[in-house]
């Protein structure tokens, strides 16, 4: 098992409704990319300074299953143009369970 774990911080001047928007498109990935075993994410509680404003944890059966992920049309168009105009920071890495 794979876990794909990511901390987004986002630029100064991102709107309420961007991050709206990116929410909607991060709930949409698992019902679009079969490959995803589980999958959450959430924003910060802004209950300690610097930190992140956005983590995502997604579970996958293997490397191959989460190489097709990153690969994924679905993922691909939501990272270009709803996630990435908005992100000064982000921070991946991917662990064995």
């Amino acid at each position: 098992m794979i876990r794909h774990i990511v901390l987004l911080k986002f630029k100064e001047e991102t709107s309420a409704d961007a991050i709206e928007q990116i929410k909607a498109s991060l709930q949409s990935m698992p019902a679009n990319i079969p490959e995803i075993a589980d999958y959450s994410f959430g924003q910060d509680l802004c209950v300690s300074d610097n930190t992140a404003d956005i983590g995502i944890i997604a579970d996958f059966a293997g490397v191959e299953d989460f190489k097709t992920y990153s690969k994924h049309p679905h993922h691909v168009d939501a990272i270009r143009n709803v996630i990435k105009p908005h992100v000064a920071q982000k921070t991946a890495m991917q662990i064995e369970l």
